[in-house]
C-alpha cells in the first residue's frame, strides 16, 4: 500500500523564518530628494548616478554584481550658479543619467537641468568611472517638465536627449556647446499633449521617440541619415494604442514599449508592445494591474527586461522567457515606491534603484521568496493517520490568493481533499494536495476566514474508508 504523502508539510510549523535580509533592499549612500538611474554596462556591471540637492554634487557608484556595493564611487561638484555655468535660478543638480558606449568608448554622465532656463551638462570618463572629465554646457533651452533617459546614437559621438515642454515632446543632442537646437516633435493637433514619458531607443534603420497623453501612446520615427534635431525628419505622430505610464526602451535593433492600458474601467493590464520595423505590435499582457512607477530596459543583445510596483507585493520584476512575461517579485516591501530605474544585461542579472528614506536604494533583479513562513494551524490523527493543514503564516490582502495545503504520515492513501475557505469550495484528487483561493475583495480588513480540509483515505485495514475534517483560517490584512 502506498504511503500518504510526505510529512514535509507536517514538519513546516517548526520551520524558522528565513534571513531577514531576503526581499531588501541594500543602500548604495544618503541624498533627500534625489532620482538615481542605472544604467547596464555589460558583463555584470552597472552604472548607478544619484543627485544630492542638498550638497550640490553628483554621485557615481560602479555596482559589478552579485555583489552589492559601490566597487567604484566618485563624486562631481555641481552648481550651475557658478560663473562657467549657465546662470540659472535654481541652482541644485537634477536628475542625472549614465550614458554607457558598449564598443568600449567613455562613459558619458548627461546632467539635465530643466527650469527656468534650461540647460544641459555633460562630464566624459576614460577610465570606467575612476575619473571624470570637467562639465561643459552642451545644451540651452530646453526649459520642459521633465528629460527622459539619453541614448547614444549610431555613430557613437552624439548622445541624443529626450524631453518636453508645453508644445510636447523634444529631442536635442550634445555636439554643439551652447546650442538650442532642437526639435519640437509634431503632436498632430491643438488641445493634444503626447509629451509624458517621453523615451527613445535605436531601431534598425532608424530612431523612434514614444510618449503619451495620460490616455494614449505615440510614437515617432526619423530615418537613419536625417537630421534627428530638425522636427521634420521625425513626421508626424502615429497611434500606438491606450496606454499611459509608458517606458520605452532598444536594444541589438529593437525596441519595446510598456504601459498601462485602462479601457476597460476598473480593470487595468500592464502590457508590452514590441516594435515591428514600422511600428508597434499588438501588446503581451504583463500583469492585469497598473503599472505603476515602471521602468523598462532592453538589453544589447535585444532582451526587454520591466520593473513597476505592485500595491501589496512590493516590486515585481519580468522578462521575456518561452514567448510570455512572468512577473517576479525582487523587492518584498509594501512602501509606496514614488521612483523606480531598472537595467538589465545579456547575462541575466540586473539592477533596480530607488530613492527610500534619504538613502539610494538597490535590489538586483533575483526572485525573493515570500518570508511568511506557513504554519500547522492542526494537525490531528486518526486511524493511525497524521495529517497537518497549512496556511499562510501573515495575513492576506482582500482580492489577493492564498494558497493552503495538507499532507501527512502514515500507512495509507488520501484519495481526494475538499477544500473550503468562506463560502468557495475547491476538490483536489492528486498529491500534493492543495488549493489556492482568492480572499474576497469584499473582505473586511482585521476579519479572519475560516478554512477547512475534509480529508477521505483509504487504507487496507479497518476502517478502510473514513474521512476527517481539520480547520484553519486566514486574516485578512488591515484592522
Amino acid at each position: 500500500m502506498k504511503r500518504l504523502i510526505s510529512a514535509a508539510v507536517i514538519s513546516v510549523g517548526l520551520l524558522m523564518p528565513s534571513g531577514a535580509a531576503a526581499g531588501q533592499p541594500v543602500t548604495l549612500g544618503n541624498a533627500n530628494n534625489s532620482e538615481p538611474t542605472v544604467t547596464a554596462g555589460g558583463g555584470g556591471i552597472f552604472h548607478v548616478v544619484w543627485n544630492d540637492p542638498d550638497a550640490f554634487v553628483y554621485h557615481y557608484c560602479q555596482v559589478q554584481l552579485p555583489s552589492l556595493g559601490c566597487a567604484k564611487s566618485t563624486v562631481l561638484a555641481f552648481n550651475d550658479n557658478d560663473p562657467e555655468f549657465a546662470t540659472s535660478q535654481g541652482g541644485a543638480p537634477e536628475q542625472a543619467w549614465i550614458v554607457v558606449d558598449t564598443d568600449g568608448g567613455p562613459l558619458r554622465l548627461v546632467m539635465p537641468k530643466y527650469l527656468n532656463a534650461g540647460a544641459t551638462y555633460e562630464a566624459i570618463s576614460f577610465d570606467d568611472g575612476t575619473t571624470f572629465s570637467a562639465v561643459r554646457r552642451v545644451h540651452m533651452g530646453g526649459n520642459g517638465p521633465y528629460i527622459g533617459r539619453p541614448i547614444l546614437e549610431d555613430d557613437r559621438a552624439t548622445v541624443l536627449i529626450p524631453g518636453a515642454n508645453i508644445g510636447g515632446p523634444t529631442v536635442h543632442d550634445d555636439s554643439f556647446s551652447d546650442s538650442e537646437e532642437r526639435a519640437q516633435l509634431d503632436t498632430g493637433g491643438a488641445g493634444l499633449y503626447p509629451g509624458y514619458n517621453a523615451s527613445l531607443a535605436n531601431v534598425t534603420g532608424s530612431t523612434i521617440l514614444t510618449a503619451d497623453d495620460l490616455d494614449n501612446l505615440y510614437f515617432w520615427k526619423a530615418d537613419d541619415g536625417s537630421q534627428l534635431t530638425a522636427a521634420p525628419s521625425w513626421g508626424t505622430r502615429a497611434l500606438v494604442g491606450p496606454g499611459y505610464n509608458s517606458t520605452m526602451a532598444g536594444g541589438g535593433g529593437d525596441a519595446f514599449v510598456a504601459s498601462t492600458d485602462a479601457r476597460d474601467a476598473g480593470d487595468p493590464r500592464f502590457e508590452i508592445r514590441k516594435w515591428g520595423g514600422l511600428a508597434f505590435g499588438p501588446p503581451a499582457l504583463v500583469a492585469p494591474t497598473n503599472g505603476f512607477v515602471a521602468n523598462l530596459t532592453v538589453t544589447a543583445g535585444g532582451t526587454p527586461g520591466v520593473v513597476y510596483r505592485e500595491n501589496g507585493s512590493g516590486l515585481r520584476f519580468a522578462t521575456l522567457q518561452n514567448g510570455k512575461y512572468d512577473p517576479k517579485t525582487i523587492v518584498r516591501n509594501d512602501e509606496i515606491f514614488g521612483f523606480v530605474n531598472v537595467a538589465y544585461d545579456d547575462t541575466g542579472v540586473g539592477l533596480a534603484v530607488w530613492p527610500r528614506d534619504g538613502a539610494i536604494a538597490a535590489a538586483d533583479v533575483t526572485e525573493v521568496a515570500d518570508p511568511s513562513v506557513p504554519r500547522v494551524s492542526k494537525t490531528r490523527t486518526k486511524n493511525g493517520i497524521t495529517l497537518g493543514l497549512t496556511v499562510s503564516g501573515s495575513c492576506v490582502r482582500p482580492g489577493k490568493p492564498t494558497t493552503v495545503v495538507t499532507g501527512g504520515q502514515g500507512r495509507g492513501k488520501v484519495e481526494k481533499v475538499i477544500y473550503k475557505l468562506g463560502g468557495q469550495t475547491k476538490t483536489d484528487k492528486s498529491k500534493p494536495f492543495r488549493a489556492t483561493f482568492t480572499v474576497p475583495k469584499a473582505a473586511a480588513a482585521g476579519a479572519r476566514i475560516a478554512v477547512t480540509a475534509n480529508h477521505f483515505v483509504e487504507r487496507n485495514t479497518a476502517p478502510k474508508k473514513f474521512s476527517f475534517k481539520i480547520g484553519s483560517f486566514v486574516d485578512v490584512c488591515g484592522g
